[in-house]
Protein backbone atom coordinates (compact mmCIF):
# COMPACT_ATOMS: atom_id res chain seq x y z
CA UNK A 1 0.00 0.00 0.00
CA UNK A 2 1.86 3.19 -1.03
CA UNK A 3 -0.83 5.93 0.71
CA UNK A 4 -3.34 6.19 3.55
CA UNK A 5 -4.42 8.74 5.88
CA UNK A 6 -3.21 8.88 9.39
CA UNK A 7 -1.96 11.35 12.61
CA UNK A 8 0.67 9.06 13.17
CA UNK A 9 4.19 9.70 12.15
CA UNK A 10 5.68 7.48 9.97
CA UNK A 11 9.46 6.87 9.41
CA UNK A 12 9.25 7.67 5.84
CA UNK A 13 9.49 10.98 4.11
CA UNK A 14 8.55 12.51 0.73
CA UNK A 15 10.66 14.40 -1.11
CA UNK A 16 9.81 16.16 -4.59
CA UNK A 17 12.83 16.28 -6.67
CA UNK A 18 12.00 17.51 -9.74
CA UNK A 19 8.77 18.92 -12.18
CA UNK A 20 8.05 19.94 -15.54
CA UNK A 21 5.36 20.89 -17.32
CA UNK A 22 4.31 18.47 -20.22
CA UNK A 23 1.30 19.97 -22.35
CA UNK A 24 -0.43 23.44 -21.51
CA UNK A 25 -3.23 24.98 -23.82
CA UNK A 26 -2.75 28.61 -23.67
CA UNK A 27 -6.73 29.29 -24.93
CA UNK A 28 -7.20 27.59 -21.02
CA UNK A 29 -4.27 28.22 -19.45
CA UNK A 30 -1.93 31.06 -18.95
CA UNK A 31 1.16 32.63 -17.23
CA UNK A 32 2.16 28.92 -16.10
CA UNK A 33 4.84 28.59 -13.98
CA UNK A 34 6.15 25.49 -12.11
CA UNK A 35 8.95 25.63 -9.42
CA UNK A 36 10.51 23.58 -6.85
CA UNK A 37 12.00 25.65 -3.54
CA UNK A 38 13.45 24.25 -0.26
CA UNK A 39 11.64 24.85 3.25
CA UNK A 40 14.04 23.66 5.82
CA UNK A 41 14.22 19.93 5.19
CA UNK A 42 11.53 19.61 3.04
CA UNK A 43 10.98 20.82 -0.65
CA UNK A 44 7.96 22.53 -1.46
CA UNK A 45 5.89 22.72 -4.93
CA UNK A 46 4.90 26.15 -6.28
CA UNK A 47 2.99 26.56 -9.10
CA UNK A 48 0.90 29.60 -10.77
CA UNK A 49 -0.98 29.85 -13.38
CA UNK A 50 -4.25 32.14 -14.74
CA UNK A 51 -7.20 30.02 -16.04
CA UNK A 52 -8.47 32.29 -18.90
CA UNK A 53 -11.09 30.29 -20.05
CA UNK A 54 -13.50 28.09 -17.86
CA UNK A 55 -12.22 24.64 -17.80
CA UNK A 56 -14.99 22.24 -19.25
CA UNK A 57 -17.19 20.36 -16.64
CA UNK A 58 -16.40 16.77 -18.91
CA UNK A 59 -12.36 17.82 -18.69
CA UNK A 60 -10.76 14.31 -17.94
CA UNK A 61 -7.63 13.89 -15.35
CA UNK A 62 -5.84 10.88 -15.69
CA UNK A 63 -2.54 9.66 -13.55
CA UNK A 64 0.10 7.27 -14.18
CA UNK A 65 2.91 6.21 -12.06
CA UNK A 66 6.50 5.06 -13.01
CA UNK A 67 9.30 3.72 -10.66
CA UNK A 68 13.31 4.18 -11.84
CA UNK A 69 15.00 1.26 -12.20
CA UNK A 70 18.23 1.55 -12.67
CA UNK A 71 18.29 4.95 -15.07
CA UNK A 72 15.07 4.24 -16.24
CA UNK A 73 11.21 4.74 -14.73
CA UNK A 74 9.30 1.76 -15.34
CA UNK A 75 5.36 1.75 -15.63
CA UNK A 76 3.69 0.90 -12.13
CA UNK A 77 0.98 -2.00 -12.19
CA UNK A 78 -1.36 0.95 -10.93
CA UNK A 79 -2.66 4.39 -12.19
CA UNK A 80 -5.68 6.29 -12.17
CA UNK A 81 -7.75 5.59 -15.52
CA UNK A 82 -9.27 9.07 -17.38
CA UNK A 83 -11.95 10.18 -15.54
CA UNK A 84 -13.96 13.37 -15.09
CA UNK A 85 -11.26 15.74 -13.58
CA UNK A 86 -14.02 16.86 -10.89
CA UNK A 87 -14.98 13.48 -9.43
CA UNK A 88 -11.24 12.34 -9.39
CA UNK A 89 -9.58 15.67 -7.84
CA UNK A 90 -11.55 18.68 -6.88
CA UNK A 91 -14.52 17.24 -5.57
CA UNK A 92 -12.40 14.45 -3.41
CA UNK A 93 -11.91 14.55 0.66
CA UNK A 94 -7.90 14.59 0.12
CA UNK A 95 -8.13 17.34 -2.11
CA UNK A 96 -10.01 19.51 -0.23
CA UNK A 97 -8.23 18.98 2.93
CA UNK A 98 -5.05 19.28 1.40
CA UNK A 99 -5.52 22.14 -0.50
CA UNK A 100 -7.84 24.04 1.87
CA UNK A 101 -5.58 27.11 2.59
CA UNK A 102 -4.06 27.51 -0.93
CA UNK A 103 -5.63 29.76 -3.83
CA UNK A 104 -6.14 27.20 -5.88
CA UNK A 105 -9.50 25.77 -7.65
CA UNK A 106 -12.25 24.59 -5.04
CA UNK A 107 -15.01 23.87 -7.06
CA UNK A 108 -16.38 22.73 -10.75
CA UNK A 109 -16.71 23.92 -13.35
CA UNK A 110 -12.87 25.57 -12.45
CA UNK A 111 -13.67 29.50 -13.58
CA UNK A 112 -11.27 32.04 -15.00
CA UNK A 113 -9.39 33.92 -12.35
CA UNK A 114 -5.79 33.72 -11.00
CA UNK A 115 -4.28 30.95 -9.10
CA UNK A 116 -1.03 29.32 -7.21
CA UNK A 117 -0.25 26.66 -5.18
CA UNK A 118 2.39 27.66 -2.36
CA UNK A 119 4.98 26.43 -0.36
CA UNK A 120 3.05 22.67 -1.08
CA UNK A 121 4.72 19.94 0.47
CA UNK A 122 3.04 16.18 1.08
CA UNK A 123 2.54 15.84 4.77
CA UNK A 124 4.50 12.69 5.71
CA UNK A 125 1.79 11.03 7.82
CA UNK A 126 0.28 10.61 3.98
CA UNK A 127 2.58 7.75 3.58
CA UNK A 128 2.26 4.34 5.14
CA UNK A 129 5.36 2.43 6.59
CA UNK A 130 5.62 -0.27 4.58
CA UNK A 131 5.15 1.90 1.22
CA UNK A 132 8.06 1.12 -1.12
CA UNK A 133 10.95 3.16 -1.07
CA UNK A 134 12.30 4.67 -4.20
CA UNK A 135 12.22 7.38 -7.00
CA UNK A 136 8.63 7.42 -8.65
CA UNK A 137 7.41 9.70 -11.56
CA UNK A 138 3.65 10.33 -11.83
CA UNK A 139 2.77 12.05 -14.76
CA UNK A 140 -0.98 13.83 -14.95
CA UNK A 141 -2.72 14.77 -17.47
CA UNK A 142 -6.06 16.96 -18.25
CA UNK A 143 -8.03 16.50 -21.45
CA UNK A 144 -10.87 17.57 -23.48
CA UNK A 145 -13.19 14.66 -24.51
CA UNK A 146 -11.79 14.64 -27.71
CA UNK A 147 -8.07 14.11 -26.65
CA UNK A 148 -6.71 17.21 -26.94
CA UNK A 149 -4.37 18.29 -23.73
CA UNK A 150 -5.33 21.32 -21.54
CA UNK A 151 -2.15 20.79 -19.32
CA UNK A 152 0.16 18.32 -18.18
CA UNK A 153 2.74 18.05 -15.56
CA UNK A 154 5.41 15.21 -14.64
CA UNK A 155 6.68 14.93 -10.96
CA UNK A 156 9.29 13.06 -10.24
CA UNK A 157 9.69 12.07 -6.18
CA UNK A 158 11.57 10.42 -3.99
CA UNK A 159 10.11 7.88 -0.77
CA UNK A 160 12.86 7.18 1.63
CA UNK A 161 13.55 6.41 5.18
CA UNK A 162 13.47 9.88 7.44
CA UNK A 163 17.13 10.82 8.47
Amino acid sequence: MLFYCSTIQTPVALTIQATKITCSDEAFIKDLEVKIMTDGPKTTLNNKYEIVKEIPQDALCAVEFFKKEGNEYKKMPFDLEPDNCCTMVIDTDMYKKFMENQNVPKSCPVKEGKYNLSNYSMPDDILSEDADRGEFRSVFKMTLPSGRCVYGQETDWKIADKQ
